[in-house]
């Protein structure tokens, strides 16, 4: 889950403007989902991807609750998701944000890459942004040593290190690395 403060430094500083589309993989108990929804406003949309069935009743119960009614949640595996919605009619999304299972991280950076190309059926809208929470691990992606917490979850230290070279090596993106809390990672697809 995304802290408070991150959250609000993405809100705020992305300028999204009313209406825009928002794709979230990761919606956990939905507080990232009520913070996108503010941000495109009523006009807009928010489209969240969670695995958990659980979760998912979690975060549309506090969606309810809150009445925020331009967000919809889809369960199950998140490339599953993202292939049918690849495949669908929706407009590309103004950002995507990525706070799931880390290992699956750069498999999602790929699939957004793949599938926002040229002129025809893209996921991510020319000059779109891509935002990843939890790049940093608070500092512990740099530490190999067995002080890491993080060390019994090597698999997905290795993923974020994966996933935040090519997001700053890509040619096709211009990055932005935060060491807001946990990290978070922008990029603004330029082409």
């Amino acid at each position: 889950m995304v802290d408070t403060n991150a959250e609000t430094s993405q809100t705020n500083n992305l300028n999204l403007g009313e209406g825009g589309g928002i794709l979230e993989i990761g919606t956990f108990i939905g507080f990232s989902a009520m913070a996108w929804s503010s941000a495109v406003g009523p006009d807009g949309h928010v489209t969240t991807l969670e695995y958990s069935p659980e979760y998912a009743k979690v975060a549309e119960e506090a969606l309810a609750r809150e009445n925020i009614k331009n967000c919809d949640i889809m369960i199950g595996d998140a490339s599953d998701s993202l292939e049918k919605l690849a495949a669908g009619s929706q407009e590309a999304y103004d950002l995507i944000f990525i706070d799931a299972d880390k290992i699956s991280y750069p498999k999602y950076l790929r699939f957004i890459l793949e599938n926002s190309k040229g002129e025809g059926r893209r996921i991510l809208k020319k000059g779109g942004i891509i935002v990843a929470d939890n790049i940093l691990r608070l500092g512990v992606i740099a530490d190999s040593s067995d002080a890491n917490p993080w060390s019994k979850k090597v698999g997905d230290l290795e993923a974020i290190d994966v996933f935040n070279k090519k997001l700053v090596e890509e040619k096709r993106l211009d990055t932005f690395l935060m060491p807001l809390f946990d990290g978070l990672g922008m990029a603004r697809l330029l082409d």
